[in-house]
């Protein structure tokens, strides 16, 4: 007849061992879905600037990118990935989760009519393989800011870059869904960012964006803090089972 009482006891040891395990192991990987926009885009994308003034002009890009929040930048030319979000492990093989803040820099119209309406023209790449919208959340909120970045300092690494593309005056706020992949979608700019646009007629300007980021947590064990803490779990629940075995059994 088996011993109940042992039995008891070790179901009670591993329950607690796993607990510990799974509380520890989420600290280490952090690791939520995925939740981008602009994920994979880069050359052939476009990503413009449409200004009423009179008549209306599109300007293209001379320069965009992304921030990642440790500070790193893929640089700064016009056929650039502009991805904005939280790209991980699940659809970037980023581990860590990488969350990244985008720019872009346009050259502004020259002195004339004053500018009454603007919009970001933003290509989104198409669903497939290298999706251009990523996230199990039905849709995303992007935020365009103002850049206090000098433009010459933009693509030149710095975690405080990464937070002043995400932060400050606000320009334009947009929905973004799975729908609009293999579109090219429109931010309205406000009032605020036309009258910056007025204000700084014949030189470039810069636009940061950023995501609102759904918190979640998803244990990923990808790590090897993982694989030691499970190779220890192991370890003491056998050590634990002998023990309680000689114990009860004799």
């Amino acid at each position: 007849m088996p011993n109940f009482t042992y039995i008891r006891a070790l179901r009670i040891i591993s329950g607690t061992l796993l607990g510990v395990l799974m509380l520890f192991q989420a600290q280490v990987s952090q690791a939520g879905p995925s939740q981008a926009i602009f994920a994979f885009s880069g050359v052939g994308f476009a990503t413009q600037l449409q200004v009423t003034a009179g008549g209306v002009t599109t300007i293209a890009a001379t320069s965009r990118g992304w921030y990642d929040a440790a500070g790193p930048v893929n640089g700064a030319t016009a056929t650039n990935n502009y991805i904005v979000g939280l790209c991980g492990n699940d659809a970037c093989n980023e581990t860590p989760d990488s969350t990244t803040n985008n720019f872009f820099v346009f050259n502004n119209l020259a002195a004339g009519a004053p500018i009454t309406a603007a919009s970001l023209l933003l290509d989104v790449p198409p669903n497939g393989a290298t999706p251009g919208y990523i996230s199990i959340q039905p849709s995303l909120a992007y935020t365009i800011y103002d850049v206090t970045t000098p433009i010459a300092s933009l693509g030149t690494a710095g975690a405080a870059i990464f937070t002043d593309l995400g932060s400050g005056t606000v320009y334009g706020t947009r929905t973004y869904t799975a729908a609009d992949m293999g579109t090219t979608t429109t931010v309205p700019l406000n009032a605020a960012a036309i009258a910056f646009l007025n204000a700084n007629r014949g030189v470039p300007v810069a636009f940061g964006g950023s995501i609102t980021v759904v918190s979640t947590v998803v244990p990923v064990l990808d790590s090897w803090p993982t694989l030691m803490l499970m190779a220890m779990a192991m370890v003491l629940i056998a050590g634990f089972g002998f023990r309680y075995r000689n114990k009860f059994l004799g």
